[in-house]
């Protein structure tokens, strides 16, 4: 019977929910901001596919859609420069294309996680 988690996907998006940490509190500039876009997409993909929710391409699309979309909510300039320090940390309040990169290179390696999630399900036991 196929478990419940994916101890594969349980333990990168740990990893990155630990990178995500380090980099808010040890990190400035782009590291923090470019690599932290990186890192969070492969975290809300990778916890996806830790409880097994929906098919890999299902969260990949779907993260990918969130995240531009949280962009585009940026680009529109609903949330001030002064609005609430919390929903500054989470969205953020200007729009920086660098950030879709940074989206899009998230979604790459959480693209090539889910083929291994894949590649590791499919192994007989030994």
């Amino acid at each position: 019977m196929r478990g419940r988690v994916s101890l594969p996907a349980l333990g990168l998006a740990a990893g990155s929910a630990a990178a995500v940490l380090v980099l808010f509190w040890c990190a400035t500039g782009t590291l923090r901001s470019f690599v932290g876009d990186v890192v969070v997409i492969v975290l809300l993909v990778s916890a996806l596919a830790a409880v097994r929710i929906g098919s890999a391409t299902g969260r990949l699309v779907g993260v990918g859609l969130f995240a531009f979309g949280v962009e585009a909510w940026q680009g529109l300039g609903w949330v001030s420069a002064d609005a609430h320090p919390l929903l500054q940390l989470t969205v953020g309040s200007t729009a920086d294309p660098l950030d879709l990169v940074a989206y899009a290179l998230g979604l790459g390696v959480a693209a090539l996680a889910e083929r291994a999630y894949g590649r590791a399900g499919t192994r007989s036991p030994s």
